[in-house]
């Protein structure tokens, strides 16, 4: 009985001693355990993936489009009851990566989230004025935006738009610093 006693002891302290930290052991700040890198070459999926850091302005092709959604009471919880929305959408010519935290402590939920489609997030009013909306609909054009994670039951796609100009693609001039 002493020996399996003694044993229980033994073994007991060495899983104690593994769990601790060694006092040489690196160890990271807060903030360094927040941050998300962006992936090196050799880990991209596709190399015709572009990659950016959420919370700058970036500039990509695609096409506007409009999606129907669904909003307010249940935002989609309740189909039957929820009230049906018409969504702007930017359809970018191929998928883009994104990485990073956009300045209003939302991080990414996964690690270089990569979407086909971002929600141009603008009021009625500005949209209408800023984006001749009949004229761009469905049409190629230039979209140079700022991005920001989605963080309430309106935003329709992971990544939104905000601050958007819109050009089409034979009018874009880029700007040359």
């Amino acid at each position: 009985m002493k020996k399996i006693y003694v044993l229980g002891l033994a073994l007991s302290l060495f899983v104690i001693s593994c769990n601790k930290k060694s006092e040489f052991q690196e160890t990271t700040t807060p903030e360094e355990e927040k941050s998300v890198q962006p992936p090196l070459e050799a880990e991209k999926k596709d190399d015709t993936i572009e990659i950016f850091e959420v919370g700058k302005t970036i500039t990509l092709r695609g096409k506007i489009l409009i999606d129907k959604s669904y909003g307010p009471p249940g935002f989609g919880e309740n189909p039957e009851e929820d009230e049906e929305i018409r969504v702007w959408m930017f359809y970018p010519e191929k998928p883009v990566q994104f990485y990073g935290s956009d300045g209003m402590d939302q991080v990414a939920l996964e690690d270089n989230l990569v979407v086909d489609r971002l929600h141009i997030a603008c009021y009625e009013d500005v949209f209408d004025e800023n984006f001749k909306q009949k004229e761009y609909m469905g049409r190629e054009v230039v979209m140079t935006a700022t991005t920001y994670f989605s963080h309430t039951g309106h935003h329709k796609s992971r990544v939104l738009l905000s601050d958007c100009k819109v050009s089409f693609v034979d009018e874009y001039k880029p700007i040359i610093y």
